[in-house]
């Protein structure tokens, strides 16, 4: 494996690890402090449902628009016999270094106009994470080769191989190594340019 597709997989390990202890907390998103395993189980359907809506709902403010593609959602096994559920979107739209910050900037103030709470920010490494009312985290990472990805954890679901809950992935892009297309491809005249500008607050 070379040393971009390294890159790449760590920056997905460690933000699948963030939100996953995030998301795993008997108190993320519930002020009554009951754990996961106490809610009723949605069906990987649900699941699945529910990524897609806050993947949305996540993006919703960012002006332009990012382009992106949906990785197919996994599960992973959590302590007290549930199950989490988690979905990547790789965004295709070239964002300048110039703009990380306009980004993580409009996405923490939108973030916390919807009801989100602020967990942490790596301005080192391009990073945010924030719990969602009810359970469930976001996060977007900004990786070495300047690509970006949003990934979202839900749950809980029945405890089930992580590669059957959601059925057969449908064919995604990858990279020559077999891993992920997380690389940007696409120039937007707002994002991909250096030149500093405003961006709407949400």
């Amino acid at each position: 494996m070379n040393q971009l597709a390294r890159s790449l997989g760590v920056v997905a390990a460690a933000m699948a690890l963030a939100l996953s202890a995030s998301s795993c907390s008997p108190t993320a998103g519930n002020p009554h402090g009951s754990p996961q395993s106490q809610k009723a189980l949605m069906t990987p359907d649900q699941a699945r449902q529910k990524l897609l809506t806050l993947l949305d709902d996540s993006m919703s403010d960012i002006k332009p628009p990012l382009k992106y593609w949906d990785a197919w959602p996994e599960s992973s096994e959590q302590d007290g016999g549930y199950a989490t559920a988690a979905q990547n979107r790789y965004i295709m739209t070239k964002v300048s270094k110039a703009k990380f910050g306009a980004l993580l900037g409009l996405l923490e103030r939108s973030w916390k106009a919807k009801g989100y709470s602020i967990e942490s920010i790596n301005p080192h490494q391009p990073a945010m994470f924030a719990d969602i009312p009810g359970g469930s985290s976001v996060g977007i990472t900004i990786g070495a080769a300047d690509n970006i990805a949003f990934q979202v954890v839900v749950g809980p679901i029945p405890d089930l191989d992580s590669h059957d809950a959601f059925g057969i992935p449908s064919p995604q892009p990858t990279m020559s190594n077999g891993d992920p297309d997380m690389i940007p491809k696409y120039d937007d005249p707002f994002w991909s340019s250096d030149q500093p500008a405003a961006t709407p607050s949400p």
